[in-house]
């Protein structure tokens, strides 16, 4: 069977420390790569310790927008070294998060226009979270000619989507797209050309179904993929092909031999 692609995944969560190494020694069986992406410093060591280890492990370094207190341009010259490594494939997870904390937005746009400044200098795609800051998200993108990336866990609406497709950007589906109620998600995934497609978990966040409520795992892509390949009225082996194509076009991974 074709390997799979998990775009997104945060394998550093303390939902996986009972049983981390058991969990990534099967993933390898399955997974063709998976990019673990940093939410803050702290995991910065974490990251590079899972791309030297496993072959298949991709990273993204940044600071997420919950995570900017404390940020300083030590951190930006830090995350500049770490993106040297070649295992390093892009800058993230960087964005604006509104819902959890709203009275620091200064502080987060400085942080995400540093990175995506960054990301620019070293031509590296950014994976971008959004979450009750659109507005202001497509406001900042605006003043980046050039960008690569991807909108993360993608929910916006139509005139969102072609915003961020004519920036060139790509889109990343979950596993919200398998639930009953997936909001627009299944509206933009017809709008939206096959080659600007990215499949994801945001593990352990997210389950699809048939595995929502409990704790998600990259391998679960796959039940992503089949509502993917249905919506886009296609096979489901030809939609992981090109799924796993994007992914290798936006992030440079090797494809397997």
């Amino acid at each position: 069977m074709i390997r799979l692609i998990d775009t997104h995944a945060h394998l550093l969560s303390d939902k996986y420390d009972n049983d981390r190494e058991e969990l990534l020694n099967e993933l390898s069986f399955s997974m063709e790569a998976v990019i673990e992406n940093a939410s803050s410093v702290r995991e910065f060591t974490g990251v590079m310790d899972l791309v030297n280890r496993y072959p298949f492990i991709y990273g993204a370094i940044g600071v997420h927008p919950e995570e900017v207190d404390g940020y300083d341009e030590d951190t930006l010259s830090l995350i500049r070294e770490l993106q040297k490594d070649k295992r390093i494939v892009a800058v993230g997870e960087i964005g604006l998060d509104y819902y959890w904390v709203s009275d620091n937005k200064d502080l987060q746009e400085k942080v995400f226009r540093d990175q995506l400044e960054l990301a620019m200098e070293l031509d590296k795609p950014v994976v971008i979270h959004d979450r009750e800051a659109t507005e202001d998200i497509i406001k900042i993108l605006k003043d980046y000619s050039g960008l690569k990336g991807e909108m993360h866990c993608f929910v916006g609406d139509r005139d969102e989507a072609s915003f961020i497709l004519d920036k060139g950007m790509y889109l990343g589906y979950g596993g919200i797209l398998t639930f009953k109620n997936p909001g627009n998600m299944e509206d933009t995934l017809r709008y939206a050309p096959l080659d600007r497609i990215l499949l994801e978990t945001d593990s352990p966040y997210l389950s699809p179904v048939p595995m929502r409520g409990k704790r998600n795992r990259p391998d679960n892509v796959l039940y992503t993929a089949k509502r993917m390949a249905e919506i886009k009225e296609l096979d489901t082996e030809e939609m992981i092909e090109i799924l796993n194509s994007n992914a290798r076009a936006l992030y440079g991974l090797q494809q397997e031999a």
